[in-house]
Order: structure tokens, then sequence, then C-alpha cells
């Protein structure tokens, strides 16, 4: 088992800047904004790695990484194997890798409910590459029948009103807006802007990658939606740029399924409306 295998694995708190195999070192500083508005607030980037597709047909995320942002460099590395099913499927492991052995080392479901939810306060925003699917994986991590049952409805449901109601920003939407019926899987995503690459579909890998590309689609979807963004920040009565920015990442991935005849709503689907 290495490192990113160990059941809590915390880089710690750090100065922006900080090599935490972060985003600083990219040729280019995106600015603008959008940008300077992330680089403002207390981001939390978000993947998962899970048994299967859905949170509704049984699947259960076996791992997960968060990577705190402030000024758009790491400050906290946390990634954890969870230790919550009795098989995985052999489909899920020819995708990330992991075995059921691997998550015998992981924290169990109370555990991970702890790491998370302790990790998560005080941020700004949400980071995923597909909230519509992260987002229920991550809700059931601190909101499912085991873990009320463990930590109480009350401190249960405080905590999902109070934090995953926080702006969602999906890079995932943000790279459809503007490459349209390109390939926007996050590895190619990540070549195709240049940005340091890590072990695809391991969760810290993936949110790594996902924290380089986040404001360089923002500047590059503020060049192209400038007057959009004017027109919002003029008449709004919250005029915080990153509410437009989620909002507009939601909208992408909604206008994008529905050309597949499918619907996004990873609010709904999580259990947050």
């Amino acid at each position: 088992m290495n490192e990113q295998d160990q059941a809590g694995m915390v880089a710690g708190e750090q100065g922006p800047g900080a090599d935490a195999g972060g985003v600083a070192g990219e040729t280019e500083r995106p600015g603008g904004i959008l940008v300077d508005a992330l680089r403002k607030a207390r981001l939390a980037v978000i993947d998962t790695e899970t048994t299967g597709f859905r949170v509704d047909q049984g699947a259960r995320a076996i791992e997960v990484a968060i990577v705190r942002l402030w000024n758009l460099e790491p400050v906290t590395t946390f990634a954890t194997l969870i230790d919550c099913v009795d098989a995985i499927p052999a489909e899920a492991t020819k995708v990330h890798g992991i075995t059921i052995e691997q998550t015998r080392g992981g924290f169990d479901n109370s555990g991970a409910w702890g790491a998370v939810t302790s990790v998560l306060r005080s941020v700004d925003a949400f980071v995923f590459h597909n909230a519509a699917f992260d987002l229920p994986f991550l809700a059931e991590i601190v909101g499912g029948d085991y873990i009320r049952s463990l930590h109480g409805e009350i401190e249960t449901a405080e905590f999902r009103s109070t934090w995953l109601r926080k702006p969602v920003i999906d890079t995932l939407g943000l790279a459809r807006a503007l490459r349209g019926t390109a390939k926007n899987n996050l590895a190619q995503v990540a070549r195709d802007l240049a940005v340091t690459q890590e072990s695809a579909h391991r969760a810290l890998g993936d949110v790594l990658m996902t924290a380089r590309i986040l404001p360089i689609l923002a500047s590059q979807y503020e060049a192209r939606y400038a007057t959009a963004l004017d027109q919002f920040q003029r008449g709004s009565t919250d005029p915080n740029p990153l509410l437009w920015l989620a909002a507009e990442s939601e909208e992408a991935m909604r206008r994008s399924e529905a050309s597949f005849g499918r619907k996004v709503d990873f609010r709904k689907s999580a259990g947050l409306t």
C-alpha cells in the first residue's frame, strides 16, 4: 500500500504556493474577474472513486480525496480509502485499480464521516469534474442511514444543510460549454490545456488535475461570456461571480445532457433539495 492508499492521508495546512502537488508552477497565471474571485475563495476540490455509477442502485464511494485551495493553491490535502463494502465489482477495479484488500486499511463509514466533514468546514464553494456523479456519493458519506444512526439526525442534517448547499462549480460543465463535442474527460482536458498530469482514476490525482484546469477554464469562460457576467453583476442582489460561474457550469451540464436525452439535477440526486 503506497502513501496515497493510507487512511486519512492529510498533508496538513500549508502556506499558499507550498508544494502539495498543487497548482503553482503552471507557466501561465490566468486572470480576470472570475479567477480573482476564485483566488479569494476557500475552495474544496473533491473526487470519489466508487463501486458503481449510482448511489440509489447500491453503489458506494470507496475512496474520497479533497484538496482545499486558498489563492488557488493547495493548503490541505486529504485522501482516504473507505472500508464500507464486502466486494468491489471487477469492472470498477479495472477503472480505478482499487481492490477490496486495499480498502481494508481505510476508514469505516463513521471515520470517513468525521474526516470529510472536518475537511469541508469553512469552505466557500465546492469544485468537481462531473458533480452529478460525485455529489450523491459525497452526500451519502455525510448523510447515509448508517451515518445518521451514529452521529444523529440533527448533526447530520446541520452539516448537509450548511455545507453541502454551497455553490458547486463543475469543470466538466465549463469544458463542455467551451469545447463542445470534444472529449471532455478530465485527463483529456488536462492534456489539451497543457497542465501537469497525474495518475487518472485515483481520487487524489483527479482532484489535483481539476484544481489545475479550474482557473484556465474560468478565464476562458469569462473571455467568451464577459457580457453575461457583467449583466449578472449589475442586476443581481448578490453579485458574487462564483455564484454565476456555478450556475453557468450546472446549466451547461443540463444542456449537454439534454442533448443525449438525460436530465441533470445533482442537488436532487444528492437529496439536497
